[in-house]
């Protein structure tokens, strides 16, 4: 699976990380976004699966965005960012957004590995609440340090227990898999993945606790 690109919330002067969006929601869908016109071809990228970028901006308590998109021109074997205006997104739903050194935002669990996350939410684009997950990333700052965690834990299971903490302190329901891939799940495979999941995590739990 290759890493997807990155979208940005900029709030103040700080930038964040755009980790999810609340279950079967997207942000960038609730604006008509219009694309400068163009004789190219859309970029296809397995870095970019869902076939645009995007820079969110919450200025007043109101959420903005800006999306981008790469087009390819065969005259020129080269590739041309074009963008959109800035325009208002009366978005109604959650999202998670992280600051720090973390480098993945693929996975819902990504971040646990910033300083810092928030859960956000907004009505018809107005900010109303804003949580943060600092409980999370604590404790996976102490899990790092967990002999079991670091030398007894085959790799899904580290990613099941990494899973398990950031869910943990979030209000809002998110999907399996992230945004990014949102169009690319099968329903029923996700709930048998629930399933599964759960009876793995009960495991996972009993040997981290030493039962």
């Amino acid at each position: 699976m290759t890493m997807q690109a990155v979208d940005y919330v900029k709030i103040g002067k700080k930038l964040y990380k755009l980790i999810d969006i609340e279950k079967d929601k997207q942000i960038i869908t609730c604006a008509n976004f219009i694309m400068p016109e163009h004789n190219g071809s859309l970029t296809e990228s397995t870095g970019c699966y869902r076939g645009y970028t995007a820079n969110y901006y919450i200025t007043k308590n109101k959420l903005y965005g800006i999306k981008y998109q790469e087009i390819y021109y065969e005259n020129l074997s080269d590739y041309k960012e074009i963008k959109s205006f800035k325009l208002f997104i009366p978005y109604t739903g959650s999202c998670i957004i992280a600051n720090g050194n973390g480098c993945n935002s693929d996975f819902i669990s990504s971040y646990i590995d910033y300083i810092e996350a928030f859960e956000l939410y907004f009505e018809n684009g107005i900010l109303i609440e804003k949580f943060p997950l600092i409980s999370a990333i604590e404790k996976m700052n102490v899990l790092n340090e967990n002999d079991v965690y670091n030398n007894e834990m085959e790799p899904y299971e580290r990613a099941v227990l990494r899973e398990y903490l950031a869910r943990e302190p979030l209000k809002y329901k998110y999907d399996n898999s992230t945004y990014k891939w949102r169009n690319d799940i099968n329903k029923d495979d996700e709930e048998e993945y629930d399933n599964e999941e759960k009876t793995t995590l009960e495991n996972i739990l009993k040997k981290i606790n030493g039962a």
